[in-house]
């Protein structure tokens, strides 16, 4: 026990020149992963930091990376042995001496290991037991945020508590033709139905009636969005609105392109998904609709992060109503109102 404590001592000192941080599922969990990206740039100055990530969160994660680090693309699927031990190969090209690993898979963990990284810290499971440093993994018990998680593995690496905001992302994006002049000019709700998790999900009914609410009792433009999957499967919704302030962006931007969206609108309306979370990293207010029943899926876990926000949550979604989300949607737009 004395040999690994003095072990762990030996590796926590000085400065890390190449850290790699893992975090390879979806945009929203990566989301709440920036905070400890950046609480670890902060304790590392001048080190090079990389990203392994999806390819569909690479535009995001170039937002993050510093020091001459660079977006490592490693795919959210099961990879062939061959695919591993050349991804090894490729992070030990990189001389990395620091790997942290957020979401954990034993493909990644062998990948940190073959590559020698010294230093590889994570959770002790999925084969664990090829980490040097690790916590165990109790995020499923929904105890605390996500982000708080992720701050407590970063810390196993010397960082420390982020500065406030820094969940926060600029896109450089033009929104080019993307939003009518009447958007920009008079405001507009942003509007996301779908979920990809069917527990999740609030009935798609429920936010039609809303939708007609916003845009017609309220006179407010509305933007809905999505990405491409969900403009193939739920057509008919965008076809059930008309009039002229609604215009239908489901499948037709980019993250980048989405981040920038998010950050001219008034507030998003959501439930429990990445877009929610990428309107919390572009500024923008949230109304959110949350289960908390399942301690694992609950706001404590996965709430939007930031100032503004409204989280409507019960036990079952079926017991949240139109009319107090449309209640939530009008005090957020009154306090806007009020400060200008």
């Amino acid at each position: 026990m004395k040999k690994e404590k003095r072990g762990m001592a030996k590796q926590g000192k000085g400065h890390a020149r190449r850290i790699l941080a893992c975090r390879t599922d979806r945009f929203g969990e990566f989301l709440l992963n920036v905070p400890a990206f950046r609480a670890l740039q902060k304790a590392h100055p001048g080190a090079a930091f990389y990203i392994a990530c999806d390819p569909n969160v690479a535009a995001l994660a170039r937002l993050v990376v510093s020091g001459g680090g660079q977006v490592v693309a490693f795919e959210n699927r099961r990879h062939s042995l061959s695919e591993i031990l050349s991804f090894s190969r490729r992070l030990k090209r990189e001389k990395f001496d620091t790997c942290v690993v957020f979401n954990p898979t034993k493909e990644m963990h062998l990948a940190a290991y073959l590559a020698g990284i010294p230093r590889r810290i994570g959770y002790s499971r999925k084969w664990g037991f090829l980490l040097t440093r690790k916590l165990r993994d109790t995020r499923d018990l929904g105890f605390k945020h996500e982000r708080q998680s992720n701050l407590e593995l970063a810390a196993l690496a010397g960082a420390a508590e982020p500065a406030a905001g820094d969940h926060r992302l600029l896109s450089a994006e033009s929104l080019g033709t993307l939003l009518p002049e009447k958007f920009l000019k008079e405001g507009f709700v942003a509007f996301h139905p779908w979920t990809s998790d069917p527990v999740k999900q609030w009935p798609h009914d429920r936010f039609l009636r809303l939708a007609r609410l916003i845009s017609g009792e309220l006179d407010m433009n509305l933007a809905m969005i999505g990405g491409p999957e969900e403009s193939k499967v739920y057509p008919e919704f965008y076809s059930a609105l008309s009039g002229g302030n609604i215009v239908n962006l489901t499948g037709k931007t980019t993250l980048s392109q989405l981040l920038k969206v998010l950050s001219v609108s008034r507030l998003l309306v959501s439930g429990d998904s990445g877009p929610m979370h990428l309107a919390a990293a572009a500024g923008a207010p949230v109304a959110a609709l949350f289960r908390n029943d399942i301690a694992g899926k609950a706001p404590r876990r996965w709430g939007p992060l930031g100032e503004g926000n409204i989280v409507l949550e019960k036990p079952s979604l079926l017991k949240i109503d139109v009319e107090e989300v449309f209640e939530a949607v009008k005090g957020i737009l009154g306090a806007q109102n009020t400060l200008h």
